[in-house]
């Protein structure tokens, strides 16, 4: 029985960490129905969150961390939202040689930027036209968000 209840339980957390789909749908009605704008010279949007599946939480810190001029604040094609962020000084310490003020960053203490449900534990990219998402990954166990991100990020560099 106890064998059982175990196999039950790891078969729950490995599938709290799956994505089901239908991201970008529910991105664009999110944030329309929250009322969040983004400007129109945006092409990238990266929300990591405070807090959710950790692996993927500290790959987008480190993809972030790695890519920092993409996010630089003295370019507005592409902006970093950190949410449900719990301590300015823990997001501080995990950006390590990175200064929240030398980015393109938001930190949203209103939560505003969390997709609510399971899809808001991971870190989210939006891809942007005019101020309008129209694709939206995550990073997650089943989808490797970040690595398309590179790639559109260095295709925006040529």
């Amino acid at each position: 029985m106890k064998k059982t209840a175990w196999l039950i339980m790891a078969c729950l957390a490995l599938l709290s960490c799956r994505d089901s789909g239908g991201t970008t749908e529910l991105a664009q009605d999110y944030f329309r129905e929250a009322g969040i704008t983004f400007d129109k010279d945006e092409t990238h949007c990266l929300i990591i969150p405070g807090g959710g599946c950790p692996g993927c939480i500290a790959t987008g810190i480190h993809f972030l961390r790695a890519n920092k001029d993409f996010f630089s604040r003295e370019q507005q094609e592409n902006r970093v939202v950190f949410t449900s962020t719990q301590s300015i000084k823990l997001l501080r310490r995990r950006l390590k040689d990175v200064s929240i003020e030398s980015l393109n960053a938001l930190v949203d203490t209103a939560n505003a930027y969390t997709i609510r449900g399971n899809k808001g534990k991971y870190p989210l990219v939006l891809y942007l036209e005019e101020g309008t998402i129209v694709r939206a990954e995550l990073q997650s166990p089943d989808a490797d968000a970040l690595a398309k991100l590179w790639d559109s990020l260095h295709k925006q560099k040529r």
